[in-house]
């Protein structure tokens, strides 16, 4: 029935989505938080770290840093010191369709940056016909030399099977290398939160002198919202399999993995103009050292 009605659901049809995310993450989501993110879907509540700490109280420990740009939340105990270093890797995450890659497109434009590209073993999708982008991004290898990168020990970090779907992704240790060889300051890894630990621990055993940040996009409007956005851009049948319960369960996530976040808001250009001009700002503070303190 969600299927045949697409992006407008009914207070009936909302429930099940809900409770697919505990079915593919029981070890997350216990029957409190379901019901409570049911009753933020049903209220039309917008996604903000104050409203989401009833729910995950590790939200309670942000802060906004309206010194960096209002949009900007930084978690306590977290300390931006100027480095001499000579690279920042940040690692870049958020929901599907919550606006991390055009928001990172935005930037680009007065913040050049290097991107640690993925493996994966999706086929390019029609909208990826540049092959400046792909080369930039992406990876592409068959199911067999994912398999044989993963044997040889060749990732920094790899999802388990069916994580992201039906394909894999990760991170090889070589393209990691190749992007600290480049002479630009910030390194972006534009991966997924489930690879976050394990790319964090690689890099401060591998490269221990080296900043590591992590940024998580959250999308400022209710969750009703962000299902629209998923059903219009990779299609309702993704959505309901994998994507809403995936973004879910990354939003609950997020608050007990990253160092910061950037909200998202609802543009009504579509673009998300406010969230890249909070990215670039805090980027440009990073480059340039934000003294002693967190919040």
């Amino acid at each position: 029935r969600i299927e045949k009605r697409g992006s407008v659901l009914s207070h009936d049809e909302y429930r099940p989505l809900i409770a697919r995310a505990g079915e593919l993450y029981p070890g997350i989501f216990g029957e409190r938080e379901l019901r409570m993110y049911g009753d933020l879907f049903a209220q039309g509540s917008f996604l903000t770290p104050e409203r989401l700490a009833s729910i995950q109280p590790e939200y309670g420990r942000f802060f906004p840093r309206a010194d960096i740009h209002p949009l900007i939340y930084i978690k306590d105990g977290i300390h931006f010191l100027h480095s001499l270093s000579a690279h920042t890797v940040d690692a870049f995450l958020g929901p599907s369709a919550g606006g991390k890659d055009s928001i990172l497109d935005m930037v680009k434009e007065n913040h050049p940056y290097v991107r640690i590209r993925t493996t994966t073993t999706r086929p390019p999708r029609r909208d990826e016909f540049q092959d400046e982008i792909l080369e930039a991004r992406y990876e592409f290898v068959t199911p067999e030399e994912f398999s044989e990168l993963e044997r040889s020990g060749e990732f920094a970090e790899v999802l388990q099977k069916k994580m992201q779907g039906t394909y894999r992704y990760g991170t090889s240790i070589q393209a990691v290398e190749r992007a600290l060889d480049r002479d630009l300051h910030l390194i972006i890894w534009r991966g997924d939160i489930l690879g976050l630990p394990h790319l964090r621990s690689w890099m401060q055993h591998s490269h221990p002198e080296i900043d590591f940040f992590s940024v998580f996009v959250l999308p400022e409007m209710p969750i009703a919202e962000l299902w629209r956005r998923m059903t219009r851009k990779r299609g309702v049948e993704q959505a309901i399999a994998w994507r809403f319960p995936k973004g879910l369960m990354e939003i609950h996530t997020a608050a007990q993995l990253v160092d910061g976040l950037v909200l998202n808001p609802s543009d009504p250009t579509g673009e998300p103009r406010e969230a890249a001009a909070a990215t670039l700002a805090l980027f440009r503070r990073q480059s340039n050292g934000l003294g002693s303190g967190g919040s």
